[in-house]
């Protein structure tokens, strides 16, 4: 049991790729102080991927590392900002985390792209057009942004991190976020505050205030530079020009009326991962 759950926890951190069970405790705490049901059902998300891995035999040091259990929390938060509660719900929570679960499993069989959170990308995608098709009047109302006409510089950056896990209202989220980071890796800390701060100037440049100011142009960004960022200055350019990218694909996809989730930071990543491998190719092929 105690197993479980601390892989568990670091499911949670790994959303934000901490592999450490105290940023993982951080982080649900700071979901908890915007919603206790979004917390736990990201919490119970991650058990459910963790439990998958284990009953599928996946290698111990990855279930342990909390690898399995990110995307089915992602999985889990979906389900209850986009349903309402009921049994409907609870049937969609067990299948879509089960589900990015196992498309994880079978992503990391590859080696040429980073799985990131692309499993609950294609899983929750796939859950919203059945659930639509389906039992549409389960989903919840869309809630709709008061017109605002001053950029707030400082909430919209905490929130920017806040959206990661879908809390676009409680400042407080994303400061202990940032602080799950922390107590990790200062160097990803430097990297979510670059993105965060680098999403918010491009994303002045292409929203109104109402969406910036709820951070949605900077969690792609911020999960974009996190996972580039390293301490030289190649790890750098290419970090910022994912985190470029990221709020280019959120609001292309905003524009197009897409529920975008994490796929601008992950199209980001692969981006320029590949651009990353062709060069090499090319030079290889030179010598």
């Amino acid at each position: 049991m105690k197993e479980l759950l601390f892989a568990s926890f670091r499911g949670i951190g790994q959303v934000m790729f901490q592999r450490n069970a105290l940023s993982g405790v951080l982080m649900l705490v700071g979901l908890a102080i915007g919603s206790w049901r979004l917390a736990l059902l990201a919490f119970s998300g991650s058990i459910v991927g963790t439990i998958c891995a284990k009953l599928l035999r996946r290698p111990n040091s990855r279930i342990s590392d909390g690898l399995y259990g990110y995307n089915s929390a992602l999985s889990g938060l979906a389900v209850g900002v986009f349903f309402s509660p009921g049994l409907f719900a609870l049937g969609l929570f067990f299948g879509v985390a089960i589900l990015s679960a196992a498309i994880a499993m079978v992503a990391e069989k590859q080696q040429r792209l980073p799985v990131l959170t692309a499993p609950f990308v294609f899983a929750t995608w796939l859950t919203l057009v059945i659930a639509k098709l389906w039992n549409p009047e389960t989903f919840l109302p869309t809630l709709s942004i008061c017109q605002q006409v001053d950029a707030d510089w400082i909430g919209a950056f905490c929130l920017s991190i806040g959206q990661v896990m879908f809390e676009g209202v409680e400042k407080w989220t994303g400061i202990l976020f940032l602080l799950g980071i922390v107590v990790n890796s200062r160097e990803n800390a430097f990297y979510a505050v670059f993105g965060g701060m680098l999403s918010l100037a491009v994303g002045f440049l292409l929203a109104d205030f109402s969406g910036f100011n709820i951070g949605i142009f900077g969690y792609n960004a911020v999960l974009s530079a996190i996972a580039l960022g390293e301490k030289n200055w190649k790890s750098f350019v290419t970090a910022a020009l994912a985190v470029v990218l990221s709020v280019g694909w959120q609001w292309l996809g905003m524009e197009s009326g897409i529920v975008t989730l994490t796929a601008p930071f992950v199209v980001s990543v692969w981006f320029v991962v590949a651009m990353e491998q062709f060069k090499q190719a090319v030079s290889w092929n030179k010598k």
